[in-house]
């Protein structure tokens, strides 16, 4: 039978990739079932088990592509409502290793689905099928075997639209978030509704607004998003870290004045070194491209926190021996970083004593500073000391 439906191209590489909806098919049918007690359960084609379809060849017709994830065989097919009829898809998809995997899945009607002969997916009921519940319906655990594996569908029109949506996905846990009694006490209800505006399904498991959270994976794919600036910047920089890897560009807008601006300066220079890019128009509006990848520079040295830090270059100030601290460049953009040009104008009004910042040491008792010089915090590896500070810098 020819179509001649714009919609529809054949398609004569039909296997599809694992991880990504299945919209090249072969389809056969449609076998009329009004006279049918059970057609789920009725053979229209013969070992529908073992089948292995074959391109124009028994009553299967060439690949047909699909232009999207709803696979609308009563456009295709030209079958209007009311005419109970079943259909048949057939395609393949590799899988990179013997594995389990997830079958997303929507339908308006009776629909049975196979992998690889075994019957997986077995739904007889009627219901109406909407864009939004490939995702809602319960994502139902398949086991796949390296390389090729055979997807057959069997599909029922009766009283509701003839189609359906099919995809096998890499497994996606839900995940919860704890800490101990004090971290159940901070706030993340503004980061948790930025993840809600973004489509995540977000959960509090005890006290609102705070961990335990629990968090169902895959769902954020990008958009729009509007955060509180005066309250924290690690809110944004959760943000800024995890939305380059969703499929769609997004856009943070900042409502009111954006405070620890040094933090997120660090975060877009992270990012830059791992290959990734966001930008931001006065730290007002962010924008972050998707579909990015993190790639590896190979070596990276995380910065210390200079607030923790700061303890120390006070006690070196103050005490009458040597103090070392790791893991600091002078050229750190931390805020608190500018302890030390207090403790030097202190010492200079005759209150204190200076602190000398040199290769991998904060000595107390010196007059000056030595350029260029490191303080490090949090290693005692003694490679670091001569390091440079660009290598030490985010």
């Amino acid at each position: 039978m020819e179509h001649n439906i714009q919609q529809y191209i054949k398609d004569p590489l039909y296997t599809s990739d694992f991880g990504q909806g299945n919209r090249t098919w072969l389809l056969a049918g449609p076998f009329p079932a009004a006279e049918v007690d059970a057609p789920l359960d009725h053979p229209f084609l013969a070992d529908e088990a073992d089948l292995t379809a074959r391109p124009g060849q028994g009553g299967w017709s060439e690949p047909i592509y699909f232009f999207d994830d709803r696979i609308d065989l009563g456009a295709y097919f030209d079958v209007g409502v009311g005419a109970r009829t079943v259909a048949y898809g057939f395609t393949w998809f590799d899988a990179p290793a013997d594995q389990q995997a997830e079958l997303w899945i929507g339908s308006d009607e009776g629909l049975r689905v196979w992998i690889n002969g075994e019957i997986v997916y077995d739904y007889t009921r009627r219901r109406t099928y909407r864009d939004d519940e490939i995702v809602q319906e319960k994502k139902l655990p398949v086991r796949l075997r390296k390389g090729e594996n055979r997807l057959l569908v069997k599909s029922v029109q009766e009283f509701s639209d003839f189609q359906f949506a099919l995809n096998i996905c890499e497994p996606e846990a839900d995940f919860t978030i704890d800490g101990d009694q004090y971290m159940r006490e901070r706030p993340i209800e503004h980061l948790g509704d930025a993840l809600l505006t973004l489509g995540a399904q977000v959960s509090y498991r005890k006290k609102a607004g705070c961990p335990p959270i629990l968090l169902r994976g895959g769902l954020v794919k990008g958009g729009n998003v509007s955060i509180r600036g005066d309250i924290s910047s690690q809110y944004l920089t959760a943000l800024l870290m995890a939305l380059p890897l969703a499929t769609d560009d997004s856009n943070i807008t900042i409502q009111g004045e954006q405070v620890s601006k040094p933090y997120l300066d660090i975060t877009l220079g992270m990012l830059k070194i791992f290959g990734v890019t966001a930008s931001h128009e006065n730290y007002q509006t962010f924008n972050i491209p998707g579909n990015q990848t993190y790639r590896s520079p190979g070596g990276f040295l995380i910065e210390g926190d200079a607030s923790s830090a700061s303890y120390f270059f006070g006690a070196a100030a103050i005490g009458h021996g040597p103090v070392r601290v790791h893991g600091l460049g002078k050229n750190s953009v931390q805020g608190d970083y500018q302890f030390l040009d207090t403790i030097e104008l202190m010492a200079k009004a005759g209150i204190g004593k200076l602190v000398e910042c040199g290769p991998g040491k904060v000595l107390g008792g010196l007059v000056k500073r030595i350029q260029p010089g490191i303080t490090t915090f949090g290693t005692d590896s003694s490679q670091l000391f001569n390091s440079t500070v660009e290598e030490m810098s985010v």
